[in-house]
């Protein structure tokens, strides 16, 4: 039976209702009718409806067909230790969706939704802080309760654990976080963007009015619900999903009790800033978050003189190239990228930009501890008498591919992530500004064999005066060119580096030196 393959985790109160009635209107997408059935999350306590018998679980999916995605959406996945895991080896492949929100008012949604549904029992919202440590004991529990977990919501606005536990079982590229700030700020672009991320057609147009939603998969569920069995049926809390939107609001958050949890919370607000690469600071003073910075578009006249540059390789330095990522998707993946703003302007080799590189490889070494295998000082600033842009590029080696927890160790040293790094697609990319000056990472796995390819470069060029000028001359002319564009710059300066990187490794081979491979 077909077994979904995409999971909105969480967290709740984050507008994942709202999501899944998007998602739902796409003819390239299944999503259960029962949103959440929390069949993984063995560590969670049942809830009234949760589906733990995988016959009735995959019954939720059985009209799916061939659609590409088919999808769930329980929220309390994100808080579970073990649901990462399981969901793993159920569905490889699968694509996780988190939503994120402001942790005071989340924690406050989710209180005003229990006091709805009868899971809290306590007035006010500071009483039901304050009975924290009682519940988390199993006392001071609501007569009606029906998941005492929730009522600990101070547990529930700390995230960043728990998105970090998705990260390292899922890999970065395998999950899709979403601020309720950018959701509700621009939900056309949020929705798209999910879009990508699963893979279907992001062209949709879906209705996002929430009402007006409901209303157009309202017959759509109609149909999933005459086909599931009856058992599964009774499972379905009809009258609480009513609920969840439909009471007369409450009384705003007080201030003291938003002071309160977002002080508690302000350390792991941090912490899952650096994760997500997105300064979150704005939530520690009730604030929304800025939007990401987009990638900028190339202009049209910039996409076309880089489309020229692509055609000018010479094949054969192409087929060396093409090996581990072909130029046009390199170039693809280019036109994507979040770039800062960066002068091309190239300065006179300076005597500090190596002393500078060893002040920073020690500050590295000193975050990463002996996860740090292999550090190179690499690029025009590594080469004596060489021109460059005041900008030192390191490569950090790790054993093993990397993953949130070097990129926390790394945010801890100043560091800021931008994506993936344009050198390679399996390298991320942080940046440090510092003055007029930057630090540059491109942390990946030791083993890969750009960073040989690079420490090759170096060597030749610190060996071979005459080359390093000649290859200063020709990056001084393409900055003349910088009209058309930092994309059009770095296909070019491509071209020249493969050239380059293919001379150093022919004299390597003949003088008989050891391959700058990983150690």
């Amino acid at each position: 039976m077909r077994r979904p393959n995409f999971f909105i985790v969480g967290a709740p109160r984050c507008g994942t209702t709202a999501l899944c009635s998007y998602l739902k209107q796409h003819p390239e997408i299944w999503f259960s009718v029962d949103k959440e059935p929390h069949f993984f999350g063995s560590d969670l306590a049942p809830q009234p409806g949760t589906v733990r018998e995988e016959d009735l679980y995959l019954a939720l999916f059985a009209g799916a067909g061939e659609r590409p995605r088919a999808g769930e959406g329980s929220v309390w996945y994100l808080s579970s230790r073990r649901a990462p895991a399981e969901i793993r080896a159920y569905a490889p492949d699968a694509k996780i969706v988190i939503l994120l929100r402001e942790p005071a008012q989340m924690a406050y949604s989710l209180y005003s939704l229990y006091c709805r549904t009868g899971n809290e029992d306590l007035p006010t919202f500071e009483e039901a802080l304050a009975a924290e440590p009682e519940r988390r004991d199993g006392r001071r529990l609501p007569a009606g309760v029906y998941f005492p977990m929730g009522l600990l919501y101070t547990d529930a606005a700390r995230y960043a654990e728990k998105v970090e536990r998705y990260l390292t079982v899922f890999g970065r590229e395998n999950v899709h976080c979403i601020l309720f700030d950018d959701f509700v700020r621009d939900t056309v672009l949020a929705y798209r963007r999910c879009l990508e991320f699963l893979g279907v057609d992001p062209g949709f147009e879906a209705e996002l009015d929430p009402g007006q939603a409901n209303q157009r998969i309202r017959m759509l569920a109609v149909r999933q619900l005459r086909q599931l069995p009856p058992e599964l049926l009774r499972r379905i809390r009809f009258q609480e999903m009513k609920l969840h939107d439909g009471a007369a609001p409450r009384p705003p958050l007080t201030a003291a009790a938003a002071e309160r949890l977002r002080s508690l919370c302000a350390d792991d607000v941090a912490r899952l800033g650096a994760l997500l690469g997105r300064d979150l600071g704005a939530w520690t003073r009730g604030e929304a978050v800025a939007p990401e910075p987009a990638a900028r578009k190339a202009p049209r006249g910039d996409v076309l003189a880089s489309m020229r540059a692509l055609r000018s390789f010479p094949p054969a330095l192409r087929a060396k190239h093409d090996k581990v990522e072909t130029l046009e998707r390199k170039f693809a993946r280019w036109q994507k990228m979040r770039v800062p703003e960066l002068s091309l302007e190239q300065r006179p080799y300076s005597p500090a930009w190596p002393a500078w590189f060893a002040g920073e490889e020690a500050r590295i070494v000193a975050a990463l501890g002996p996860r740090a295998a292999r550090i190179e000082h690499f690029g025009s600033t590594s080469v004596p008498g060489l021109s460059s842009k005041n900008v030192i590029d390191i490569a950090v080696g790790l054993e093993g591919p990397p993953d949130p927890a070097a990129e926390t160790a790394l945010a801890g040293i100043g560091y800021a992530s931008y994506g993936n790094s344009p050198v390679d697609p399996e390298t991320l990319w942080l940046w440090k500004f510092d003055d007029d000056r930057a630090f540059v990472l491109h942390v990946c796995d030791h083993r890969r064999p750009w960073i040989g390819e690079q420490a090759d470069m170096r060597e030749y060029l610190r060996a071979h005066p005459l080359e390093r000028d000649r290859y200063a001359e020709m990056k001084r002319l393409l900055a003349e060119e910088k009209d058309k564009g930092l994309l059009h710059y770095s296909l070019r300066k491509l071209a020249i580096t493969v050239e380059m990187v293919d001379r150093a490794q022919t004299w390597r081979a003949a003088a008989g030196r050891a391959p700058n491979t990983a150690p």
